[in-house]
């Protein structure tokens, strides 16, 4: 043996379906007999596989299982995932549709504004009711312009000629153009310089004024309550400017221009 030494040994354990759990190499009795016998050349060795156990029914029942959750997991993730995207391409669509609606109301705002904010001069006619005592009251269409026709209105010059005149009672009721112009003059805001706003497309009727210190005031009759409500709140959701939207029933008192405490002035008397 010593003259020889030993060789490596080696094995097939593919019986082992679960694997090798020990390896145990010895030499027997009688492979030492062997070696004296064959001068060493032939010593004899003995291997022993020991295979690994099967796994228990339990553990492999767990196994599965947690395979089992681990895949449903994931289609639950997927799913998940898959609802978000639509949701998002949903809100997505939304919201382009609302960006188109709110651009096609800015259009139709901007141009009632372009129509309102450039009136043509007409002939100032007032609008001051005549009191019970007509002898100190002059009638409403006897005051006219002291501009031609072609002139542009000056508010202090139409409000000279209103000199005299008294503050009228407010009227009982508010549905016309013309009773809202004595609802004004009711509350101290006299309407000079009334021009038609022919080109308007909102509302049957709709006039602009100037008042004394020249803040503006547009004056708007809708068939209903409903509609001048609606238009007003176009205006509040999607402002464009600094007018100031004031409902009567039908009518709607629009006001802007001049510096903001005589237009105060004029909205506190209004309302």
């Amino acid at each position: 043996m010593s003259f020889v030494g030993l060789t490596t040994v080696t094995a097939d354990a593919r019986l082992c379906t679960y694997g090798v759990a020990k390896v145990e190499t010895h030499m027997p009795f009688w492979g030492w007999l062997l070696g004296v016998v064959t001068f060493g050349i032939v010593p004899a060795m003995r291997t022993e596989y020991h295979c690994a156990a099967p796994a228990s029914l339990a553990e492999r029942d767990a196994l599965r299982a947690a395979q089992r959750n681990s895949e449903e997991a994931k289609r639950v993730a997927e799913a998940a995932q898959r609802k978000a995207e639509d949701e998002a391409k949903a809100a997505e669509a939304a919201r382009r549709k609302a960006e188109e609606e709110l651009d096609e109301v800015r259009r139709q705002l901007e141009a009632v504004r372009a129509t309102s904010a450039a009136p043509q001069p007409t002939p100032v006619a007032t609008n001051v009711a005549p009191s019970p005592d007509t002898s100190s009251t002059p009638a409403s269409d006897a005051v006219q312009s002291p501009h031609s026709e072609g002139a542009a209105c000056d508010p202090g010059s139409a409000a000279a000629a209103l000199q005299g005149g008294v503050r009228p009672a407010a009227p009982d009721r508010v549905t016309l153009i013309e009773e809202a112009e004595v609802y004004a003059a009711s509350r101290g805001v006299l309407l000079l310089c009334k021009t038609e706003h022919k080109e308007q497309i909102v509302a049957p009727r709709a006039y602009g004024y100037r008042t004394i210190n020249g803040v503006r005031v547009s004056v708007i009759q809708f068939h209903t309550a409903k509609a001048a409500s609606r238009y007003r709140q176009a205006f509040a959701d999607v402002p464009l400017g600094a007018e100031t939207h004031i409902q009567l029933g039908r009518i709607l008192f629009s006001v802007w221009g001049a510096t903001d405490a005589e237009r105060q002035a004029v909205i506190s008397a209004l309302e």
